[in-house]
């Protein structure tokens, strides 16, 4: 059975020349595995209703030129705090870059993070409207809670980060975590592991129960998200064994 997970990758990192290369080699040697790649210029577009520096032009370009690659742009809820007219300014911002001419930087979906994960009158009325106008902008919506969300987020994002924890907090729930992600949601979350500290076996057995258990996206890194992991190929590599590439 081939299984559907793709990398959720947060890419950081400033596109200095070469900085994105280790990303691009891989997008490029496993052609059948997907990757979601998420752009943050500035905690957001940067810019509003303007295009990226050029950096970012050029980093943007030799990952959308790969046809395994989805591009997200991200933006900071601040878990409410930030007004939705804001929110929706960045949104739109992202959606302008489809309009540059020299280069393909579209952006396929917005990653929201710093999403609330309990489903109240006030989020509700919130997280639906950015959702709505995401999606009236033809773009994905993938809310990032990093915790389990209330069953409600499911029926107006098209992804939701489930579980986003350090390697030790993950590992010593014994994949209790996964077992939280209800069958009808596994489809549509997505699961997030910084700081790994295992062996590469451990790392490989970790990705084999994220890709079984049937989650749609999956991350797991020896930092954080604006450096390269150590582990980086390696992980590549199991995620695309573990499809069944």
């Amino acid at each position: 059975m081939v299984l559907a997970t793709s990398i959720l990758l947060p890419l950081y990192l400033y596109p200095t020349q070469g900085a994105w290369t280790w990303a691009t080699n891989a997008i490029a040697a496993y052609p059948s595995l997907a990757f979601t790649v998420i752009v943050n210029p500035e905690s957001g577009p940067g810019n509003l209703n303007g295009y990226p520096e050029d950096e970012y032009i050029s980093g943007i370009t030799n990952l959308t030129k790969h046809d395994n690659v989805k591009l997200l742009g991200y933006v900071d809820t601040q878990y409410m705090a930030k007004s939705t007219s804001e929110v929706d300014q960045e949104v739109e911002t992202y959606k302008y870059w489809s309009t540059y001419t020299k280069a393909n930087i579209a952006v396929d979906g917005i990653f929201f993070d710093d999403a609330v994960n309990e489903w109240t009158s006030d989020s509700s009325s919130y997280m639906t409207t950015i959702a709505e106008n995401a999606h009236a902008l033809n773009l994905t919506v993938h809310f990032n809670p990093g915790t389990i969300a209330d069953p409600e987020f499911f029926t107006i994002a098209d992804k939701v980060v489930m579980i986003e924890d350090d390697y030790p907090a993950y590992s010593s729930k014994k994949g209790d975590s996964l077992k939280k992600i209800a069958n009808t949601q596994q489809e549509q979350s997505s699961v997030i592991i910084y700081d790994f500290s295992g062996s590469q076996s451990q790392q490989a057995n970790t990705v084999n129960s994220i890709v079984a258990s049937g989650v749609s996206e999956v991350y797991i890194t020896t930092v954080e998200y604006t450096s390269q992991s150590k582990m980086w190929t390696q992980f590549v590599a199991a995620v695309n064994s573990a499809v069944g590439n």
